[in-house]
């Protein structure tokens, strides 16, 4: 009997977990022999989505239209 595939998991590694890139960064400062954060800040730009295994991309915009994880 063949397995179908789930939807909702990976094409390449069947992982069911994805994750964006980072979008934000911390500034420091290295005060009194440790660094302290000054600020965070984000990164304005268009949100990749990665297999958490496998780093394949995720073409969200199909993925959403086809009703089933489609990798780039």
């Amino acid at each position: 009997m063949m397995k179908t595939a789930n939807k909702s998991k990976c094409p390449k590694c069947g992982f069911g977990f994805f994750e964006s890139e980072p979008n934000r960064y911390d500034i420091f400062e290295f005060v009194h022999g440790d660094f302290e954060v000054l600020n965070s800040e984000y990164v304005e730009c268009e949100r990749r989505i990665y297999c958490r295994s496998c780093k394949s991309e995720i073409d969200k915009n199909a993925s959403l239209k086809e009703g089933h994880i489609i990798l780039k």
